[in-house]
């Protein structure tokens, strides 16, 4: 195998370089059995964000801005109940107001904002409801995916998901975004075998409405050894080609998740106060995790 060499390239982009970085995984996609590909696009030295390179120039800004506030509200540097505005987001970003208009209403679709007619855009809350509603339905669709793909598992798809679950056990401690994309990585490939188009459209769209819980989830340490041990639990059923043990455990390590995210929003009171609007730090943090684009 050809090992693939690192490489970089410097982005100009007026007020706002960008390095975009391609990176060699340890993982192999097994279907192909070839490295792994990761491209990051660095917008400081402390902060990265997930970036498809091939994409970089053809992708739309309103693709940009909404990925950029996306991951603002998951990893809470926006918090529920901040005001969203159009004006003064498309002056933080250096984009018209077209691009965080299309971008607000995809966010509003996805549940993580909401628009009153004649008020100002919100960051929506978590609240209890939205995991006692989610989660039992994404639980029986886990539990039917990993069923349908034991059988069809092959020792390459067993190798690689134990490959997964050892590099979120090497995740440096607080890296929350890599845990999530390694999680991730683990349940597609189970979607994928399932071999059920509608079964894996409709858990993608519920893994995306839990993504600020789950990032809520992987934040702490704790959780995340008893989770990394239920995947080590998991893979070892689906080696023993045993469907209906697998199935059970995953129902377990979800039923598990619920409970543990009900404890911690109770005891965290993570659903603040409303907030007047989007304030100073916000965009300052915007500035610094979005792209200083033209129009």
């Amino acid at each position: 195998m050809i090992r693939q060499p690192a490489f970089s390239i410097l982005i100009s982009v007026p007020g706002r370089p960008l390095r975009l970085r391609k990176q060699k995984s340890e993982l192999t996609e097994p279907e192909y059995g070839i490295p792994y590909t990761r491209y990051e696009i660095m917008v400081s030295t402390t902060e990265m964000m997930p970036l498809n390179a091939e994409r970089l120039v053809r992708k739309p800004l309103s693709e940009e801005v909404y990925r950029v506030l996306r991951q603002m509200i998951v990893q809470g540097k926006l918090q529920p109940n901040d005001k969203l505005y159009e004006d003064r987001l498309a002056s933080v970003l250096g984009v018209s107001r077209t691009p965080v208009r299309e971008a607000l209403r995809r966010l509003e679709h996805d549940g993580l904002t909401i628009t009153r007619p004649g008020f100002s855009t919100r960051v929506t809350t978590l609240t209890v409801n939205d995991i006692e509603e989610i989660y039992p339905l994404i639980t029986v669709l886990e539990g039917l995916a990993v069923r349908l793909a034991t059988p069809r598992l092959s020792r390459e798809d067993l190798d690689y998901l134990s490959k997964v679950v050892g590099m979120m056990a090497r995740c440096r401690r607080g890296n929350v975004v890599e845990l999530m994309a390694a999680d991730e990585r683990f349940h597609s490939l189970l979607h994928e075998r399932a071999h059920n188009e509608r079964l894996h459209r409709t858990v993608t769209q519920l893994h995306g409405q839990l993504e600020r819980f789950e990032y809520v989830f992987f934040s702490s340490r704790q959780l995340v050894r008893t989770s990394i041990q239920q995947h080590r639990t998991l893979v070892e059923e689906l080696r023993k080609r045993d469907a209906l043990a697998a199935e059970r455990a995953v129902l377990a390590q979800w039923e598990w998740g619920r409970q543990e995210l009900l404890r911690i929003i109770r005891e965290q009171k993570l659903v603040p106060e409303p907030r007047a609007a989007i304030s100073e730090a916000n965009i300052r943090a915007i500035r610094r995790t979005g792209r200083k684009a033209t129009h």
